[in-house]
């Protein structure tokens, strides 16, 4: 394997790593302190613009693509039910909603 193609995947792994850290931080810090969290959500994707790292579906569905507020389920979101195998998440905040599939 040439040089550097091990590099690009060691960045890409840390990347991942941190992009999934901040925004599980967002998500349990949002109630005593939103704008932290809007940060820690900000950065992550900052992190994840300035790798070009696609983002796993699992740490998609935890932020609004739009403000950057994390998802928690009655406080910043409204999930819908479509069939079974789709699901609508809406933000409380800005009013963006977005179709997930249910894996």
């Amino acid at each position: 394997m040439k040089k550097w193609k091990v590099r690009k995947n060691i960045v890409r792994e840390i990347a991942l790593e941190r992009i999934d850290v901040l925004t599980s931080l967002a998500q349990s810090v949002w109630s005593q302190h939103p704008l932290l969290a809007y940060r820690y959500n900000n950065l992550a994707f900052k992190i994840l613009q300035k790798t070009k790292v696609k983002l796993p579906y699992s740490i998609k569905k935890r932020f609004c693509r739009r403000c950057l507020t994390p998802f928690i389920e009655g406080e910043t979101c409204s999930t819908t039910v479509l069939n079974d195998i789709a699901e609508r998440k809406k933000c409380l905040v800005c009013g963006y909603s977005r179709v997930y599939k249910v894996k």
